[in-house]
């Protein structure tokens, strides 16, 4: 095979790695309905080595919502109620229900064996 095809093969498998690998944004949140009682969520993902190079790919009430990196933080405001939680890292698959209460301030810390810690 020429050498031409075999670097645009390469070059091609890295962009699908790279962007399969991006943090950031893939869904929307739910719209607030009522923004005076609204209470505000924050998904912090842990330091852990343990998929370091892969995102946390986080959904909400079976919604894609966001991938998360390592260290990062995503937070939303969310009308008071019950929401379900999801997240996998590649074949751990974690979940949990939030409730939150009017104008509720939560932070939940995630982790790839799902342990969830909040604080």
């Amino acid at each position: 095979m020429p050498r031409k095809p075999l670097i645009c093969i390469a070059a091609l498998l890295a962009t699908a790695l790279v962007a399969g690998c991006a943090s950031g944004k893939i869904g929307t949140a739910p719209q607030v309905q009522r923004p005076t009682e609204a209470g505000t969520l924050t998904l912090t993902r842990d330091g852990s080595l343990v998929g370091l190079g892969v995102p946390f790919h986080i959904r909400l009430d079976q919604a894609d919502l966001y991938r998360l990196g390592r260290n990062q933080s995503y937070t939303l405001q969310l009308d008071p109620g019950e929401y379900l939680i999801e997240y996998t890292i590649g074949l751990n698959e974690c979940s949990l229900i939030v409730n939150m209460r009017s104008r509720q301030i939560k932070r939940l810390r995630l982790t790839a064996n799902c342990m969830i810690f909040s604080g």
